[in-house]
């Protein structure tokens, strides 16, 4: 499929779930553990073509409205579990180069400052604006990828 295409619906289906979120909108789920797997196996997928591995898995647990401890901890658990099966597909495809290397490098210590930050405030913040901020950072991400799916 062309990525830009891929990166356009998925941008749509993003802001369409963010802003039903939003209004109070969500899907109930008849098996839920078979709908974990279609997330994962969609996060899969997106992560592998797209590099956009989290939206599956936000909307996900934006939808089964978990609190925001254990929604921050899913996350945690999913990215680390899922980078120990992408870094040896990405090194094996020659993906790590020197450039990439570089700016890993660079971008560490705004990273370990981000966490460190982050988990501060994620203890300051109450369980309602944590929500709707996590739906305006989904939404800017669905809006991310529709506009780079149309360029």
């Amino acid at each position: 499929m062309n990525e830009a295409i891929l990166k356009t619906f998925i941008g749509v289906f993003i802001i369409l779930f963010s802003f039903l979120s939003y209004k109070g909108y969500s899907i109930k789920l008849k098996n839920e553990n078979f709908s974990m797997v279609i997330s994962g196996v969609l996060s899969g997928i997106l992560g592998g073509s797209i590099s956009m591995s989290g939206p599956p898995i936000i909307i996900f647990l934006k939808n089964k409205k978990v609190g925001k401890h254990s929604f921050r901890g899913n996350l945690a658990i999913y990215f680390f579990i899922l980078n120990i099966f992408s870094l040896p597909v990405f090194y094996l495809n020659g993906l790590f180069t020197h450039q990439v290397m570089s700016f890993t490098a660079k971008f560490f210590p705004g990273l370990a400052l981000g966490v460190l930050l982050g988990n501060y405030i994620s203890h300051k913040i109450d369980e309602r604006f944590f929500h709707d901020l996590t739906l305006v950072l989904l939404f800017i991400v669905g809006l991310v990828a529709f506009i780079s799916g149309i360029h």
